[in-house]
């Protein structure tokens, strides 16, 4: 009984664990770019982590070898496999728009200038691109909150914008697309051995 018990509860924390949203915020602003990590409820500052990790202490490099000539560039593939692959690559991308959650858009961008009237024509220009975007963007990604604003300033003198972008996607997801990919891989390298061995 002990046993079934035990193996309920690991089936529980693996279900759990598939469950959980991993994500990044990326964020532009007056005081520059900020990328932040989020596992679950946790965030955490990316850059600050890759910093970290930039500054521990190096290893001692090994003796390079001796420099070989310079590689030629692989021979390319055929265009009419490519087109071929094609419609899988592109179901592919479509699971993984479905799957990949923008939990937050944004834009702000604030219309300034030196003359009043620029600004004020500016903002004009501004106003229309944003109404221009939003339709495509939304047909392209799973957006769960949007926010565009345009506005206009006669006290400063140079254009300014803030973006802000949120997306994740649950761990069991993010494995489905590996594993869905590896399939697909495996398919188009078995089809390519196929196609190769009857021409030969």
């Amino acid at each position: 009984m002990t046993g079934w018990i035990i193996a309920g509860i690991i089936v529980l924390l693996i279900v759990l664990l598939l469950l959980i949203r991993v994500g990044v915020a990326a964020e532009y602003a007056w005081d520059g770019f900020g990328l932040r990590g989020r596992v679950g409820f946790v965030r955490f500052d990316l850059l600050r982590l890759i910093d970290k990790i930039k500054s521990r202490p190096k290893k001692e490099k090994k003796p390079k070898k001796p420099e070989k000539e310079e590689e030629k560039p692989k021979k390319g593939g055929s265009v009419k496999k490519l087109k071929e692959l094609l419609p899988g690559i592109l179901d592919f991308l479509r699971g993984f728009r479905k799957k990949l959650l923008v939990d937050e858009l944004t834009i702000y961008f604030v219309s300034a200038a030196e003359e009043p009237s620029k600004a004020a024509l500016n903002f004009g220009y501004a106003s229309a691109a944003m109404g221009t975007i939003a339709a495509p963007l939304e047909s392209v990604l799973n957006i769960k909150k949007r926010d565009f604003r345009t506005a206009v300033s006669f006290n400063d003198t140079e254009n300014s914008v803030y973006l802000k972008a949120e997306l994740s996607i649950r761990i069991g997801q993010l494995l489905h697309l590996a594993l869905r990919f590896l399939i697909f891989m495996l398919k188009t390298r078995a089809k390519n051995k196929k196609g190769g061995e009857q021409n030969g």
